[in-house]
């Protein structure tokens, strides 16, 4: 549940990534990153907690879809980066695939907190740890993921769900790199 120290932060990322393609070590990124205050945050705690889960979240891309995230249009970004979140939160790939993208194909469209409430009680029958959260923490998770799905454009501010438009070029790196990763976007199988 470490993704709720940072959402999306779209920019931050680019600049992370553009950092690595020119410096090539994430050693190297994270240094910088902190020295630089790359990310603009106000304490250093905060500074060192966000720089590390963006970095961990990036490190699930390799070289070229990197590249092609500094170079993407913002949606595209977005797009990239909402795999790149997948990928590293397993929680949060699984609610993508049996909660966001089961109920577009299906056409129930509105994604609500009870939505997610029973998929974390379903995941909490398997992960004991789960059920040891606070209600805060439970709560916290919760409105972190949906930040991110709105600042993703998944869902808009009323949660209702958006069906991803993936360019033919993105969806080709995801096809060629693990097809199953499409399960992570709202939208139909072609």
């Amino acid at each position: 549940m470490s993704y709720t120290a940072a959402p999306i932060l779209p920019s931050e990322c680019i600049s992370l990534a553009s950092e690595y393609i020119k410096l090539g070590d994430w050693d190297l990124v994270k240094k910088s990153a902190i020295e630089q205050n790359l990310i603009q945050a106000r304490a250093l705690g905060s500074l060192k907690r966000i720089v590390h889960e963006l970095i961990y979240r990036l490190k699930s891309l390799d070289k070229k879809e990197l590249e092609w995230l500094i170079e993407a249009n913002q949606q595209e970004q977005l797009y990239m980066l909402w795999l790149a979140i997948c990928r590293s939160y397993r929680f949060i790939a699984e609610f993508s695939d049996e909660v966001l993208r089961e109920q577009f194909i299906t056409f129930n469209l509105v994604l609500n907190h009870e939505d997610y409430d029973l998929f974390f009680r379903h995941k909490a029958d398997w992960h004991a740890e789960l059920d040891e959260l606070s209600d805060l923490t439970k709560q916290k998770v919760r409105q972190v993921l949906f930040k991110m799905l709105t600042e993703a454009n998944l869902i808009d501010s009323n949660n209702m769900i958006q069906q991803a438009n993936l360019s033919l070029e993105l969806k080709q790196m995801i096809l060629d790199r693990r097809p199953d990763e499409l399960r992570f976007f709202p939208m139909f199988s072609d």
